[in-house]
């Protein structure tokens, strides 16, 4: 997901599960984000695809992403939300994040994203996105070992979060029957 990408190296571990508790194999997590100059790949000009990865989740549920530090950074100002925004006293940025988007057959899908504790703009999302239990420590490690099962030359981070996700039932559809 981040080859070639400059940035400090980010591991996000931890386990997907359903809401009992069981631990979903095979989920997929579709991973996204900015890179250390809070730019999406679609910003940068000549760039291919990159920052963006897909995972699954292993037989006890559990993953590792292997990426950097996204920075955050500023909604686009140049059309009418800008001009909205620039007239109140509520910031145009967004705080470091990553985005996941899990799936399963079964569940239902969950989008949302891990925000870095101690991140500029927490606490004053311009999307109103952030929610305290979506708020992450990136740990500092030295370097050595890492949780993808390689080691690194240089300090890295870690990160930890279980995904919930909720099973689809199979409930009648509503009809005009009988009206």
């Amino acid at each position: 997901m981040a080859d070639g990408v400059d940035g400090t190296p980010l591991y996000v571990t931890g386990l997907v599960r359903d809401l009992s508790g069981r631990p979903v194999a095979a989920a997929v997590l579709d991973v996204w984000q900015a890179d250390a100059d809070g730019l999406y790949d679609s910003q940068v000009v000549g760039d291919e695809v990159r920052l963006r990865g897909k995972y699954t989740s292993r037989a006890d549920g559990t993953f590792c992403v292997q990426t950097i530090a996204p920075l955050g950074y500023s909604i686009p100002m140049d059309g009418p939300v800008g001009e909205l925004i620039s007239r109140t006293d509520i910031s145009h940025y967004r705080p470091a994040h990553v985005y996941f988007l899990i799936t399963s057959p079964g569940q239902h899908s969950l989008t949302t994203h891990l925000f870095a504790r101690g991140a500029a703009y927490l606490y004053s999302d311009v999307l109103f996105g952030t929610r305290s239990e979506l708020v992450v420590d990136f740990d500092r490690r030295p370097p050595g070992p890492t949780p993808g099962g390689g080691t690194s030359d240089v300090p890295w981070l870690s990160a930890h979060y279980d995904f919930v996700l909720q099973p689809r039932t199979d409930r009648p559809q509503p009809t005009d029957e009988g009206r």
